[in-house]
C-alpha cells in the first residue's frame, strides 16, 4: 500500500486499484464525500480475465453491472467491503478484545505496518513467511477491521460502489 498526498494505492503483479478524495482532486468542483476507486489492468490477458472472457473486449461489454461487480470484487480482494475505516484507536480496541492484549497488540502492530509497508518489508521486519503474515491479516479482515486506518477523528463509513 502507498500513500501519495489524498491517494492510496494497492499494488498486485498486474492490477493496480487506486482510491483518491475526487473534490481534492477537481481543486472542489467535484462534491464534498465523493471518492474515486480506479482498477488498473496492465495486461490484457488480466482485463479477459477480470471479464471472463476468451475474446478481446470492447466497449459494449462493460455495462454498468459488470462495473459495479468489478469494483466490489476489488473491494473485497482488499479487505475493504463493506467494512468501515476504523480510527487507530477504534483499531486497536477492537483487536484487543478480540484476541488479548498481546495477541491483539501484535495483530495492531501488524495492521499499523500495513498501512506505509508492503508485505515482503513487515516480513522481513518481523521475521514472518508470507503464509503467516496473509493468515493474520485475514484475521483482522475477519474481526470487522479493514486493512486501511482512517487518520480522521471518527470512523469512516464502508465505501459504496454507486454508478
Amino acid at each position: 500500500m502507498r500513500f501519495n498526498a489524498q491517494t492510496v494505492e494497492y499494488r498486485a503483479q498486474a492490477v493496480k486499484s487506486k482510491l483518491y478524495d475526487k473534490c481534492d482532486e477537481t481543486r472542489g468542483e467535484s462534491p464534498q464525500g465523493l471518492l474515486r476507486h480506479e482498477i488498473t489492468f496492465h495486461r490484457a490477458r488480466e482485463i479477459k480475465k477480470a471479464l471472463g472472457l476468451d475474446r478481446p473486449v470492447t466497449l459494449n461489454d462493460l455495462t454498468p453491472d459488470l462495473l459495479k461487480y468489478l469494483l466490489e470484487r476489488d473491494q473485497h480482494r482488499l479487505g475493504i467491503f463493506e467494512k468501515p475505516f476504523a480510527t487507530i484507536n477504534n483499531a486497536a480496541a477492537r483487536l484487543v478484545a478480540e484476541f488479548g492484549p498481546n495477541r491483539g497488540g501484535y495483530r495492531y502492530t501488524i495492521l499499523s505496518l500495513y498501512q506505509t509497508h508492503e508485505r515482503s518489508q513487515i516480513c522481513d521486519l518481523l521475521n514472518l513467511d508470507r503464509n503467516t503474515l496473509n493468515r493474520l491479516l485475514a484475521e483482522i479482515r475477519n474481526t470487522g477491521v479493514s486493512l486501511a486506518l482512517s487518520d480522521a477523528n471518527h470512523e469512516l463509513p464502508p465505501l459504496e460502489v454507486i454508478l
